[in-house]
């Protein structure tokens, strides 16, 4: 079961070891992406923490034509070399392994697609597929009973596909321990 950060100071050590550990510039999406998707912090102490190290400088911004990044200062590699280890040993091995995974997905370049069609039963056949490097990694086919719970699906796909393909192959490969994380 994943541990939930709930102290700032923690979830502060936790935010400034994954950048550590990425050692690169990043845009904020994508590191709100990386330190979130585990579930080990919540959104609102993201933002409110990820505020707290830039204004602290520990955090910095560097601008390329038109985008912004964020990357570590010295003062930031400082602080989380001396205080990493107050944040447990699964808990930053569990954010690495997702941080790299999220990364390597988002490199790939991989094409995301989430098509329907309305069937004659009033209910929707629902096709969603991965490609990574013109080769189909993921395709699933569901049929969806309400065009609710067919938005929801999509949406969900569409925002969070590494997610999606990380919890299909837990249900095939009986990963106990990743579907009873949430």
């Amino acid at each position: 079961m994943v541990t939930r950060l709930y102290d700032k100071k923690d979830i502060k050590i936790f935010i400034l070891f994954i950048l550590n550990n990425l050692n690169r510039p990043m845009k904020y999406e994508d590191i709100n992406d990386t330190i979130m998707q585990d579930g080990i912090v919540g959104g609102l102490d993201f933002a409110d923490c990820f505020a707290d190290l830039i204004d602290a400088g520990n955090i910095q911004e560097i601008r390329d034509e038109d985008t912004l990044y964020y990357e570590l200062t010295l003062q930031g590699r400082q602080v989380v070399e001396s205080l990493q280890n107050d944040i447990p040993k699964s808990v930053r091995a569990q954010g690495l392994k997702s941080a790299f995974r999220l990364l390597d997905f988002k490199e790939r370049g991989s094409e995301i697609s989430a098509k329907y069609s309305l069937r004659d039963d009033g209910k929707y056949d629902l096709c969603c597929s991965i490609i990574d490097e013109k080769q189909l990694s993921l395709e699933i086919k569901l049929i969806v009973e309400s065009s609710n719970q067919l938005e929801l699906m999509m949406h969900n796909f569409d925002d969070r596909p590494e997610v999606m393909y990380r919890g299909i192959v837990a249900l095939l490969t009986g990963d106990m321990e990743y579907l009873l994380n949430d």
